[in-house]
């Protein structure tokens, strides 16, 4: 677990850096949530089924490679390795908004990830903790785990597209 955080604060910082070295420029030529586009989004209203087969499309990948490494290999490096470019995705991300919204961008970032990180987090840290549990577990525990997992995914998904909206949309109108 030591190693997860040291991994995740290092590369949140490494983020943070190679953001500041590129600047705000490269974020508003290449980045996907572009000024531009986050002040539209908190004007327009969204289509949510469009928006829910983007997010699953883009978190299925994740979650179906995280799972099978976790499920057959029974190792933590992959969850460590994702752990710790989630983390380097962040910091570069903070520093971005912060760079194109100035002190408001800090709550934008955050308004962003909130509140579907919370289950993601549950789920990343219920798949670390199968890897390091020693415990044998009956049949019907391993499935009753296994269905908690993908709830816990489930409800991340429609956190990110039903309420992460309407956050977003209420920090943007606000700034």
């Amino acid at each position: 677990m030591g190693f997860l955080i040291i991994s995740f604060f290092v590369c949140f910082i490494v983020g943070i850096v190679l953001a500041n070295q590129c600047g705000v420029d490269h974020f508003e030529e290449y980045g996907s949530l572009t000024k531009y586009y986050l002040i539209s989004y908190g004007e327009k209203s969204y289509d949510p089924i469009a928006l829910l087969l983007y997010v699953c499309k883009s978190r299925c990948l994740h979650f179906v490679l995280l799972a099978l490494s976790t499920f057959l290999f029974r190792k933590t490096f992959v969850l460590d390795l994702y752990g710790a470019w989630c983390g380097f995705t962040y910091g570069y991300f903070f520093v971005l908004t912060i760079g194109a919204f100035g002190s408001v961008g800090s709550l934008v970032a955050l308004a962003s990830i909130f509140p579907q990180v919370i289950c993601y987090l549950m789920l990343f840290f219920g798949m670390r903790s199968r890897v390091t549990s020693k415990l044998q577990m009956k049949r019907s525990e391993r499935v009753l785990e296994i269905v908690m997992l993908l709830l816990l995914f489930i409800l991340g998904l429609l956190l990110e597209v039903y309420v992460n909206p309407w956050i977003l949309q209420k920090v943007i109108r606000w700034m």
